[in-house]
């Protein structure tokens, strides 16, 4: 598309691909995709080593198609050795661990060995949204070929134990999820897609089959749990308490410490 655009308007527009995640994934398990050098117009990408590249955080590769694609203003010449040499990075002063970290994953693992780990998340991933979609719970926003991570949100038109339409939201689910020990981040996408919130699962390496299934099961006790406790809004709890009061006056009186106390954690909304 790009050599089409170029050779019709005489540009020579070139391009850099992102690929902080799929630069580790896609080259082991989708060897036919053709997304680097192999396109005419590509001159650089980049790739996360600390996300798929099974590094610990802190290093990131870009790789330049050959020097002519590099500005010479981005090039640092030092001669510490007695020869001239080019320097190019973003940063200085900064310990060598991480790539030495990644070099020795690189030699370790090999294409191989990378491949069958980036195989078996995928693998992983699919069980994760397969048990998503089974509790009749959720819909998938995002999983399919690409990469092992799952986006997910609640299905639409879903009821309470009551039949009425759910009052807890991926927050919700987000924060109950914390009682057994997950992390799930819960967010709403950018402008324009605002309305949409969504849950999302990023499969490391050290997620098994036996962990996923027990995320699945945790996650329909937390569905039930908020189909039973989750059945009014803050304005409902507010005007049951505002009629309690007004039909119980002394009541009221009475404990009215007791429902203003900040060790109260009654929440409105939840019982």
């Amino acid at each position: 598309m790009i050599s089409k655009v170029n050779k019709e308007k005489g540009l020579d527009v070139r391009i850099h691909v992102d690929a902080a995640s799929e630069g580790f994934v896609a080259p082991f398990i989708y060897e036919n995709i053709k997304w680097d050098f192999l396109l005419d117009n590509v001159n650089s990408i980049n790739t996360s080593g600390h996300k798929y590249g099974l590094v610990y955080p802190g290093v990131g590769w870009v790789i330049w198609r050959n020097n002519s694609c590099v500005d010479e203003s981005l090039q640092f010449h030092v001669a510490y050795l007695g020869t001239n040499q080019i320097s190019l990075q973003l940063n200085f002063s900064k310990n060598a661990n991480m790539v030495a970290a990644q070099y020795y994953q690189i030699v370790r693992l090999g294409f191989e060995g990378y491949r069958r780990i980036m195989s078996n998340l995928m693998k992983v991933a699919g069980h994760l949204a397969e048990g998503l979609l089974a509790t009749g719970h959720f819909k998938l926003i995002g999983h399919g070929p690409g990469l092992p991570v799952v986006a997910f949100a609640l299905k639409d038109g879903r009821t309470d134990a009551k039949g009425n339409d759910i009052k807890y939201d991926e927050f919700d689910i987000m924060d109950r999820l914390k009682e057994y020990h997950w992390q799930l981040p819960a967010y709403n996408l950018p402008k324009n897609a605002e309305h949409q919130k969504m849950l999302r699962v990023v499969i490391r390496e050290d997620h098994s089959f036996e962990m996923i299934s027990d995320l699945i099961t945790d996650m329909k006790r937390v569905i039930d749990w908020l189909d039973h406790h989750f059945v009014y809004t803050e304005k409902e709890m507010t005007d049951l308490r505002a009629k309690f009061s007004a039909d119980h006056p002394d009541h009221s009186k009475k404990h009215k410490k007791h429902y203003h106390s900040p060790n109260n954690k009654k929440k409105a909304g939840v019982c």
